[in-house]
């Protein structure tokens, strides 16, 4: 199957993403113990008790999840409380219990992603229990420091009530509160997993999707598509690439097809492969190509002669990728220029000067190029099925610039098998 995904699920993914308590819908609500708490609480007495704690958005963030239910609705909230991982702002551990007895808890890694979710429901008596021990609380005493604070929000009687802890030193009943939920009190950023740089991309590309006017790109290309000739299909599903490759990568395999559309015209596959190792290309070779490379030119069978001529179409969407031409028109041939921009391998030219002109376009450009290329695909493939025309609209063009397109937007892909799906 493609990976690809409706606009709504993708929204209903990231919404997911935004938190374990603050994505959560309100749920039916039988009995209420009072009128709906306030929207907000700003008051002298909320703002003291974080007075003398560092500012910073972070911390804010945290704080304004227990000052407004604009992010955590209340309609059917019965407690809520964040203490911080290792007194790291960004890391906020956090529990609630809505007035039907659900509970839940997970760490927020701010700006990043919601971890470590757990939920469970407790019985009438244990919710009963819960409402009893809240009622107990004490006033909030002093202000412990940042690795000890413990926010509690809660309602009691006809308001909302927050109110800070020292989690060091709790009292008995909040004790009793967080036995019956299972939620922790206790943790270290050791057990915390790391970003890697994949999964600062990740984010980071991620947060470029929230950007783009997917439905405008969608109906642009479709636009595009029809005016050459191509027919459209108005429910194919959007696209959702998450993982793009870096220039470097960009780089090293136009050259490599670069070097090996040269067999297509003749070149000697011995000349072709040392090139390639003397310009430190060897570790980016696929598979396929490793194999090809061992063959003699007069073994090679007519369909990798064919393949290797029609990689000169992802040279060339590899080339606009890297910034090196203005546009790859989805009804136009490869421009007479394509040679010029690359290193002249018959003159023994090295990768260098090619390298230093790479610019990767960003992931906004990226992802507009690819979707017009998955739905002129999807206008040639319809076609050839059912016996159509696609206007101008080439098929193996079409298909040679996806797949080069898709490599690089994906970089779990393999360039002897990207997934192409329509």
């Amino acid at each position: 199957m493609a990976k690809y995904s409706p606009l709504l699920i993708l929204a209903a993914v990231l919404l997911a993403s935004s938190g374990c308590v603050r994505s959560q819908q309100p749920k039916p609500v039988f009995t209420t113990p009072g009128p709906i708490a306030p929207t907000v609480q700003s008051t002298p007495e909320f703002e003291a008790l974080f007075t003398g704690y560092p500012k910073n958005e972070a911390l804010s963030y945290a704080i304004a999840s227990h000052k407004t239910d604009q992010r955590l609705p209340r309609i059917d909230l019965l407690f809520y409380s964040t203490w911080f991982l290792d007194g790291n702002p960004r890391v906020s551990m956090e529990s609630t219990v809505d007035l039907l007895g659900e509970a839940s808890d997970c760490r927020d890694v701010y700006q990043w992603a919601v971890q470590a979710t757990h939920e469970r429901s407790l019985s009438d008596a244990q919710l009963e229990e819960v409402r009893q021990a809240l009622s107990t609380l004490p006033k909030s005493g002093v202000h412990p420091p940042l690795r000890d604070l413990l926010i509690v929000s809660f309602r009691l009687h006809e308001h909302w009530e927050t109110r800070t802890y020292d989690k060091s030193a709790l009292p008995a009943s909040l004790q009793r509160i967080y036995h019956l939920t299972g939620a922790p009190l206790s943790g270290s950023s050791e057990s915390t997993p790391q970003r890697t740089t994949a999964d600062i991309t990740k984010w980071k590309t991620r947060k470029m999707m929230e950007d783009l006017d997917i439905p405008a790109i969608k109906a642009h290309s479709e636009k595009l598509v029809t005016a050459a000739g191509g027919k459209t299909l108005d429910w194919l599903p959007y696209i959702d690439r998450e993982t793009p490759r870096t220039q470097a990568d960009l780089t090293a395999r136009t050259l490599i097809l670069n070097a090996l559309v040269n067999i297509a015209y003749g070149a000697p596959i011995t000349v072709i492969k040392k090139w390639i190792a003397d310009n430190g290309l060897t570790s980016h070779l696929s598979s396929k190509e490793r194999a090809l490379l061992e063959k003699r030119n007069e073994d090679l069978t007519d369909q990798e002669k064919a393949n290797l001529h029609w990689s000169m179409e992802a040279v060339w969407a590899l080339i606009w990728a890297g910034g090196l031409t203005g546009d790859i028109p989805i009804d136009a041939p490869v421009s007479n220029t394509m040679a010029s921009l690359l290193p002249n391998l018959q003159k023994n030219e090295s990768s260098a000067a090619f390298t230093r002109k790479v610019r990767l376009r960003p992931y906004t450009e990226l992802y507009p190029m690819l979707d017009l290329y998955y739905r002129a695909h999807w206008s040639t493939e319809n076609a050839r099925l059912h016996g159509g025309s696609s206007g101008k609209i080439s098929g193996d063009i079409i298909m040679e610039r996806r797949k080069a397109l898709e490599w690089l937007m994906d970089s779990t892909s393999d360039w002897d098998d990207v997934e192409m799906s329509t």
